[in-house]
């Protein structure tokens, strides 16, 4: 997606506001709504990242106005925005307990791993599957899987 028109002209009001003459007359001789059309499809890949615009405009080269392309390279300078992650909180035992039991899990201390079918949500897609209910073919590739009942 093109960088939008009015994004492209403050851009210019900018370089020629900094540069005067010297920038206008780079495009001496071709239309200046061809040349900000340019630099509206060279500039797509900032649309997302207006801040990178910013810092372009605040670290331009002194000795001569950027073309598009250069332009482009200094907003690719500009530094990362770095987003803070938030502390994710622990959850309370009690409503997680409750909630499981509302989904009709049981979360108890005392059962040991070596008590569990850890294959019984693989026994259950298979006997849904079994009965006539239709599955996804991840669904029964994963239950077969599980099972060992996929042919080599």
């Amino acid at each position: 997606m093109s960088l939008p028109t009015e994004w492209v002209e403050k851009i210019f009001h900018k370089l020629t506001l900094a540069y005067g003459q010297d920038f206008l007359n780079r495009w001496k001789g071709i239309p200046l709504a061809e040349v900000k059309t340019d630099w509206a499809h060279c500039l797509a890949g900032v649309v997302d990242h207006p801040e990178a615009i910013g810092f372009a405009l605040l670290n331009l080269p002194d000795s001569r106005p950027p073309t598009a392309q250069e332009f482009r390279a200094l907003c690719r300078q500009a530094p990362q925005v770095r987003h803070e992650l938030l502390e994710a909180k622990k959850a309370d035992y009690t409503i997680v307990a409750e909630q499981l039991k509302k989904m009709g899990l049981s979360v108890t201390a005392d059962q040991s791993d070596s008590n569990r079918d850890h294959k019984r949500w693989a026994k259950k897609l298979k006997a849904r599957h079994e009965a006539g209910e239709t599955l996804s073919l991840v669904q029964i590739k994963a239950y077969k899987t599980a099972l060992d009942l996929v042919e080599a």
